[in-house]
């Protein structure tokens, strides 16, 4: 059956009151739609895929239920992208402010809320890859959240005896979201089909861009004001990111971005 994603109201006064009214008719569950800032908020589409419903010849199955992934979710997750990100009380104003800015952004660009995806297995390009976006055939951003690699950094975060584990583990949802964010407000997979792998040229240069955007509006005041340390790789790519005199176009940032992605062309 076709999805059916909501484009912005007719109400010239206030449209985003006219959009949230359709979308709410449409039976789809809304998170966000608020006013942040003076910016029209808009909501975001949440959508599972069940691995017990999925088409798993090109995907690598999850070793964790379907029902254990939803209850993760809703334990570890929900909390942070509905009741905090999503409905404009992120507590870092930095954060919460940029995450308005890139949803009024995709939402004036393209039309249409962000589908918010939970994906229960694991990408066929990686099993360390955590969440991914692009865009659907009718240009609706998607980001994907793969669930299983989300559970496999708690348990190992978990494991490490973390002494604040949930405030370690919502840096790295809060991170890994608006990188693809980040992606998705630079246009980056649209008009691709899903499933496209780009070369490596292409994918360097994407990454490059993507993720100057969010050490600069993200990891920057993360590290830089609040002194929160990033989790895993994401550190690396901020020292590089310093490194490189916070410099997109330098061609050492540009070579750092392509030798980490490397081993994956």
């Amino acid at each position: 059956m076709k999805e059916s994603f909501l484009k912005p109201g007719k109400n010239k006064k206030h449209p985003e009151k006219q959009s949230r009214r359709d979308f709410l008719k449409s039976g789809v569950k809304i998170i966000g739609g608020i006013g942040i800032g003076g910016l029209a908020f808009f909501g975001v589409k949440k959508l599972w895929e069940d691995q017990s419903k999925a088409n798993l010849k090109d995907r690598i199955t999850s070793p964790y239920t379907d029902a254990e992934m939803h209850l993760f979710y809703d334990a570890h997750m929900k909390k942070i992208i509905e009741d905090e990100l999503s409905a404009g009380k992120y507590n870092i104003p930095e954060i919460r402010d940029r995450y308005a800015e890139i949803m009024k952004i995709i939402a004036d660009k393209h039309g249409a809320h962000l589908k918010l995806k939970m994906c229960t297995t694991y990408n066929k390009a990686s099993k360390d890859i955590i969440a991914g976006s692009g865009f659907t055939p009718e240009n609706v951003p998607v980001v994907e959240f793969i669930i299983p690699k989300v559970m496999d950094e708690y348990k190992e975060l978990a494991q490490k005896n973390e002494p604040n584990l949930e405030e370690r583990f919502q840096i790295l949802v809060v991170t890994s979201f608006m990188h693809e964010l980040d992606h998705l407000k630079l246009g980056h997979g649209l008009g691709k089909v899903r499933g496209y792998i780009s070369s490596l040229d292409e994918l360097s240069k994407d990454e490059a861009e993507a993720w100057a955007e969010t050490c600069r509006y993200t990891f920057t005041p993360l590290v830089e004001k609040y002194h929160i340390q990033l989790p895993g790789t994401k550190n690396e790519f901020f020292n590089n990111w310093v490194k490189c005199g916070k410099d997109a176009s330098s061609l050492e940032w540009k070579n750092f971005i392509r030798e980490f992605y490397k081993a994956t062309r």
